[in-house]
């Protein structure tokens, strides 16, 4: 994907998240705040597809591809961990959004990495090519709001302000 696609989808994720995703957020407690957030990443099942015949063009077997699915599918399933303790408030549940988080973060720059290394970006990889534009503008600007909630304290136990 040209570094202009990406720049562009992530200023537009970063507007979503400001101007309509923020705002109600705001009215949460850091741990409900949290729950959106984190449950969004459950949309990484569409990396998974890039090992499907048909997906990514004749690229399917690629390395790049495997490593996509195998990130992917471990971050979804610590996304689904994280909002379950957070829902059931567990003394777990921060520590395990962090888990949740860093993985899933490092999980995109390996895959950007390998990408890079697999030249991705001037293969046809089929209908993998919309998931690769939009999704992982999005999931890094959740990623680091985040951090932003993980990183502020609760005031007085109720809102994140």
């Amino acid at each position: 994907m040209p570094p202009l696609i990406f720049a562009l989808n992530v200023v537009t994720s970063a507007l979503v998240l400001r101007w309509f995703v923020w705002p109600r957020l705001r009215t949460l407690d850091r741990n409900a705040a949290l729950v959106p957030l984190v449950a969004f990443h459950w949309v990484r099942t569409a990396g998974i597809l890039a090992v499907y015949p048909g997906m990514t063009g004749a690229f399917h077997a690629s390395d790049w591809a495997w490593h996509i699915a195998a990130g992917d599918l471990l971050t979804v399933v610590l996304a689904w961990i994280a909002v379950g303790l957070l829902r059931a408030r567990q003394r777990a549940a921060i520590p395990g959004v962090w888990l949740f988080n860093v993985v899933g973060l490092v999980d995109i720059a390996n895959a950007m990495r390998n990408a890079i290394a697999s030249s991705v970006p001037v293969h046809t990889i089929g209908a993998q090519a919309l998931v690769i534009a939009f999704g992982p503008p999005a999931l890094v600007v959740s990623h680091i709001a985040i951090f932003v909630l993980l990183l502020r304290r609760p005031a007085g136990g109720g809102r994140f302000v």
